[in-house]
């Protein structure tokens, strides 16, 4: 009974959380209400990131604990690099079609913030930050382990999914996750889903790669902030 309760429960934070934060968003229609220069909801997404960390070690499956990572490991901050050059180019590469096909929506690209102090600057980057550590969080940490947990439940009740288990499993831990992080930027514009597609890939990739959200959490961050500086000149 209280396995039963405990598999409700994770399946049900599955889909509450995917609803919030992929398809909830599906139907905004402003870019610029990204970053809002609010400390409030600072707070909110730092609590949400800490909520997350709780219950992604509830899966047992995170192959390496964060207090073991190197973040001085040469492969990784060599990966880290060669990713944030990816997604640049990968952006640049759509923005620049967006120009050819002569798309007006660049609202992925261009951010609509007035910055008139010390304060609202500080403000602005803990705020790209924290929105980027829950983004890693959730894409590339929790919707996998969660993604494999449930379907490791199924797979011991269902032959079919236990025939099958491979190939799904390819599709709920590693397509999945990516599609919804691309989806959770469709408000952004076609640029913005297919950024976030492409990125959320080698994103994923180097999650792999360091065992760790910290590499993409960092990389995350810098791009952002690269890119609400560009868009603030």
């Amino acid at each position: 009974m209280i396995k039963k309760i405990i598999s409700i429960f994770k399946c049900s934070e599955y889909i509450i959380f995917s609803y919030f934060f992929v398809f909830y968003p599906f139907f905004k229609d402003n870019g610029n209400q990204v970053f809002s220069l609010s400390w409030f909801s600072i707070i909110i997404t730092a609590l949400f990131c800490y909520w997350l960390i709780l219950t992604s070690s509830q899966d047992r499956q995170i192959p390496v604990p964060l207090k073991k990572i190197s973040l001085f490991n040469s492969t990784v901050i060599i990966y880290t690099i060669i990713t944030l050059i990816v997604v640049f180019v990968n952006m640049l590469f759509w923005t620049f079609l967006s120009n050819i096909l002569n798309v007006v929506d660049i609202k992925a690209i261009i951010f609509d913030l007035k910055i008139t102090n010390f304060g609202q600057g500080i403000c602005l980057v803990l705020q790209i930050a924290s929105v980027a550590g829950f983004e890693e969080l959730f894409f590339r940490q929790f919707l996998p382990l969660r993604g494999k947990t449930i379907l490791h439940i199924v797979r011991l009740k269902n032959a079919w999914v236990e025939k099958h288990y491979f190939k799904i499993k390819m599709v709920i831990v590693e397509i999945v996750p990516v599609l919804f992080f691309a989806l959770g930027h469709v408000y952004l514009g076609i640029i913005g889903f297919c950024n976030a597609f492409i990125a959320g890939i080698f994103l994923r990739m180097l999650y792999k790669k360091a065992h760790s959200v910290i590499p993409g959490f960092i990389m995350h961050t810098v791009y952002n902030l690269i890119l609400i500086s560009v868009s603030l000149l």
